[in-house]
């Protein structure tokens, strides 16, 4: 059996996937195995999997019609036969010793108390392969949290890469698997919080992968933040301890939210999203500030415009 699966959900992705599952072939830990979910693609992405048909650790499943991210996760985390789970969106990449860096601390792990390691990511532009800007890190020290305070750092702000996460297989044995009701792609974050509240999470301060940004992304944040409402909703009942933490997470939804919208010009949109963040977090003085500036229209985006970013997040401890 490999002691590592590594899932890959592909749909219309021909372009990108074979670099994906060449960097998962080129780790320097080759006890893996490679499971490609096609899930309904249209283009040619089926031929470009099966030319790897000469190595035994790719294999390729095929949903007859799109189902989606989550789902098609599922169906790899079932036929996998590894103890350990990583995920590769077709886009991304890894560098040589990702895999082993994770292994080496589930390795020193004798309580079984560990779920997940990550590693860090780097972002880049698709076309170009100029660094973009990224997820913000993890907070300094979090290797040092408890459990809840763990869980409190992961609710304000998703600092796990799911491309540099490698996910012990009980954990969904336990757990569960993926939310499948996700479709906005953040159904990873929804597993993260739950393997947070049971299991220990461990940072390996190294970069381990390449997340690639372009038109094309799944994640958008008007798909994104109706769905993170709703798993902050299920964390908060869960964990009645952590609610005011969860009230300050849908805050920050809600204005990076608003922010996109004030960007797009729309403007109205922005201004009644920014207040409800303001609602959830009433204190918050950026969200006060932001709201002006929305309510100011055409007018203060064209004072804004060539000086930054508006409503720039701030960048701080989660």
């Amino acid at each position: 059996m490999p002691t590592v699966s590594v899932i890959i959900a592909c749909y219309n992705g021909e372009k990108v996937i074979r670099k994906a599952i060449d960097s998962a072939l080129a780790q320097t830990t080759t006890d893996i195995e490679i499971v490609v979910i096609d899930d309904g693609s249209s283009d040619n992405s089926i031929d470009v999997v099966q030319s790897y048909g000469g190595d035994a650790r790719v294999r390729l499943l095929q949903h007859a019609q799109n189902g989606g991210i989550s789902a098609a996760r599922n169906t790899g985390i079932r036929a996998a036969k590894g103890a350990y789970i990583c995920f590769l969106d077709q886009d991304d990449l890894w560098y040589p010793d990702r895999v082993a860096s994770a292994l080496a601390v589930f390795d020193r792990d004798d309580g079984g108390r560990i779920g997940l390691v990550y590693g860090n990511e780097e972002t880049r532009v698709l076309e170009t392969g100029a660094l973009a800007r990224g997820r913000l890190p993890a907070p300094p020290g979090v290797n040092a949290l408890d459990r809840n305070g763990f869980l409190c750092a992961l609710i304000q702000c998703n600092f796990v890469p799911t491309a540099a996460a490698m996910i012990r297989r009980e954990c969904f044995e336990k757990l569960g698997p993926l939310d499948e009701s996700i479709k906005s792609g953040i159904d990873d974050f929804e597993m993260f919080l739950r393997v947070a509240r049971h299991y220990d999470m461990r940072h390996v301060d190294t970069v381990q992968a390449i997340r690639h940004v372009h038109a094309g992304n799944f994640t958008k944040l008007a798909r994104m933040i109706p769905e993170a409402m709703m798993v902050l909703d299920k964390i908060a009942a869960d964990e009645p301890a952590v609610a005011r933490v969860a009230n300050r997470a849908r805050s920050h939804y809600l204005y990076l939210w608003s922010r996109e919208q004030y960007k797009s010009r729309e403007f109205m949109s922005a201004a009644r999203t920014m207040l409800r963040s303001i609602r959830w977090h009433p204190l918050d003085p950026k969200c006060w500030m932001a709201l002006l500036l929305t309510l100011t229209g055409p007018i203060g985006f064209a004072l804004s415009e060539g000086r930054g970013a508006p409503l720039q997040p701030r960048v701080g401890k989660c």
